[in-house]
């Protein structure tokens, strides 16, 4: 059995209804989210309640894997917002649109920064072309399942994330 510092103890057993592990990495903040999880199960929480997310798809299969257990659901971030949606009609935009990729950031950040301070060039052709090809971009698929989440349409009692990045 592994041992594990008093501080990873801490947030494996913790409580509390919010606690962030911050670590340097390799320090084993992965492993004391699946302990915690595993604690979690093992203090008969049922798996449906608990959700995990993180970062990147390799992330999320070696969370799953090493977890092992289907029931849990362990998504990144846009699979998760997918998830959500449960639309099998959705369509992501391509990359071989006719926007370069600096364009596509600065609209990205437009979006993100709610549509305030200087609209981009060529953004109102953008919105047109997705409208048009009814496509989305990663932004919409956020937004969408945001709205989601705002209308309380889903419920998970624990939500354990991996990898949060600002």
């Amino acid at each position: 059995m592994r041992k594990y510092s008093d501080e990873q103890l801490r947030a494996i057993n913790s409580k509390s209804q919010h606690t962030a592990v911050i670590a340097g990495a390799g320090s084993g903040k992965t492993t004391v989210l699946i302990q915690r999880i595993r604690k979690l199960l093992d203090d008969n929480v049922v798996p449906s309640e608990i959700l995990a997310i993180t970062f990147t798809k390799k992330a999320a299969i070696e969370m799953r894997e090493r977890l092992n257990n289907h029931d849990v659901l362990i998504k990144t971030f846009d699979s998760f917002c997918y998830h959500l949606l449960n639309d099998k009609t959705i369509k992501i935009i391509e990359d071989n649109i006719s926007f370069s990729t600096k364009e596509i950031l600065s609209f990205s950040l437009y979006d993100i920064n709610l549509r305030t301070g200087l609209k981009p060039k060529r953004y109102d052709d953008y919105v047109q072309y997705k409208n048009e090809n009814s496509v989305l971009d990663f932004n919409d698929l956020e937004y969408k399942a945001l709205e989601i989440i705002k209308n309380k349409k889903i419920t998970y009692d624990y939500i354990l994330i991996d990898e949060v990045q600002f």
